[in-house]
């Protein structure tokens, strides 16, 4: 059991290390005294703590809770980063609500995979192996699109800078999915197995979503490049006559 407490502590410390990468790695540090980065290190102790604290205390997955978490990473945000409200917001929420649906996703899936209707309603208030292995592959892939991210700055970059509403209406799309998937966790539901729907709606609709934003930001990049490039020849040739 300590052996299990332990893997969901680190697992947890991941998540919320991972959610503070992504602002070193794309947003200044307001102070790059040891200090700041001593009070940042106990901020990330802290909500990894209260986590573990909600985790085992309540259940796995919480809504509220995860509200409650991108608020205060935002706030911290603003604390510790040169970023905007709104970016900071819509990052974090981003981050969170990613990890969250990845949860369900896994947690249903993982249940189709056992034929055990009690698996999601188990590892939502019991810490087991099952637990920790859905938690594992969540925070895996969450991992891969942050490291994806972080490869691809300039046009994650670009595509928070000039289509914030788009992020927006995407972090929107992500949290209606969990108002409906995370019904899951309710048995009543589940047994009458009018849960499949939310689960091959609404992840096929927001990765559609995704991968038209950035379709259209990778577009429209090489468009604007193409331009600049046309233009300068025109030039050339003009200064060349």
């Amino acid at each position: 059991m300590i052996g299990m407490r332990l893997a969901q502590w680190l697992l947890t410390a991941a998540e919320m290390c991972g959610v503070f990468y992504i602002f070193l790695m794309f947003f200044e540090r307001r102070s790059e005294k040891m200090w700041n980065s001593v009070l940042l290190g106990i901020m990330i102790v802290v909500l990894s703590g209260l986590t573990v604290w909600q985790r085992e205390d309540t259940a796995m997955y919480s809504r509220y809770f995860m509200l409650a978490c991108i608020l205060a990473v935002t706030v911290a945000a603003l604390a510790f980063f040169r970023t905007g409200f709104w970016k900071g917001l819509l990052a974090t929420a981003l981050y969170f609500e990613t990890v969250y649906f990845l949860d369900v996703l896994s947690g249903y899936l993982g249940q189709l995979a056992t034929g055990d209707e009690d698996f999601v309603a188990v590892i939502q208030k019991v810490l087991n192996p099952e637990r920790l292995f859905v938690m594992t592959v969540s925070r895996l892939l969450v991992l891969g699109a942050v490291l994806a991210a972080v490869h691809y700055k300039g046009i994650v970059k670009n595509i928070f800078v000039r289509y914030k509403l788009v992020v927006a209406v995407f972090v929107l799309l992500e949290h209606i999915g969990l108002l409906y998937c995370d019904q899951v966790f309710y048995f009543s539901v589940v047994k009458k197995r009018r849960i499949d729907i939310y689960f091959v709606f609404f992840p096929l609709l927001i990765l559609f979503v995704l991968i038209l934003t950035i379709v259209f930001c990778i577009w429209k990049r090489r468009m604007n490049w193409r331009i600049s490039v046309s233009g300068t020849r025109w030039r050339r040739k003009a200064i060349k006559k």
